[in-house]
């Protein structure tokens, strides 16, 4: 397949996880696809099938690699888990309205 091909497909991989929040699975089809899209710019030929299985290989594997450290890492605990206010967030919601020129308490508990 064209170069283009994959990586049109990686940006629309990549784009749609933003759009619609999919739970970090497109990321790694995404990205899979770009690098199909890169080795074949690079000069890489591959028949279609290999192209397919490379695709699907890189995208299984960050999968069962990646995912769970991503996903630990990068999205925040439930909120309903968090305080409602910690005391660092309390410290600079005062220094702000200190900044601002505000006077009184946050809503912090």
């Amino acid at each position: 397949m064209a170069w283009w091909f994959w990586i049109v497909l990686g940006a629309v991989l990549l784009a749609a996880e933003v759009i619609i929040a999919a739970d970090f699975y497109l990321v790694f089809f995404g990205i899979a696809a770009l690098v199909v899209g890169l080795l074949a710019v690079f000069g890489v030929e591959l028949p279609v099938w290999s192209q397919w299985l490379l695709f699907a290989g890189l995208a299984i594997a960050g999968l069962v690699v990646y995912r769970g450290r991503w996903k630990k890492n990068c999205m925040p605990t439930a909120i309903t888990a968090l305080p409602r206010c910690t005391r660092r967030a309390r410290a600079w919601a005062l220094r702000m309205r200190a900044a601002a020129g505000v006077t009184g308490s946050t809503n912090c508990s």
